[in-house]
């Protein structure tokens, strides 16, 4: 996989690095997974995201594309990579567990859609 906004370096995060794909049987798109640099409160490093339509959710494409883009990281010389995640959405706790995030005890409390989770994966060593 390779970035659609060149390449990462060790250093120098790109403000969004993203792939979207489709799946042919429904001829539309599916989701999309990649990195941000966007939000706020992360300590420094990209932060994983990923996002299903509805109709392609439990088929394992989450951890599939997950999992390419944290190669994608490695690859580029990304030391660790920070996802969020609400605390009610286990789907998701078990897509980052699987791909080697582990909770950090770290909660941003949210009124409206609820609280989210800090997590983070090291990709100096094994997951």
């Amino acid at each position: 996989m390779t970035s659609p906004t060149g390449s990462a370096g060790s250093v120098r995060i790109p403000r969004r690095a993203s792939w979207r794909w489709s799946e042919k049987a429904w001829g539309m798109s599916s989701g999309t997974a990649g990195l941000s640099s966007l939000r706020g409160g992360a300590p420094e490093g990209p932060e994983l995201a990923f996002e299903l339509l509805r109709h392609a959710q439990g088929f394992g494409y989450a951890t599939e594309a997950g999992g390419a883009v944290v190669a994608w990281a490695t690859e580029a010389g990304y030391e660790q990579l920070w996802a969020t995640v609400r605390a009610w959405n286990v789907a998701s706790r078990r897509v980052l567990e699987k791909l080697g995030f582990r909770e950090t005890g770290q909660v941003e409390h949210g009124a409206v859609h609820g609280d989210s989770l800090l997590t983070v994966r090291s990709l100096s060593s094994p997951a």
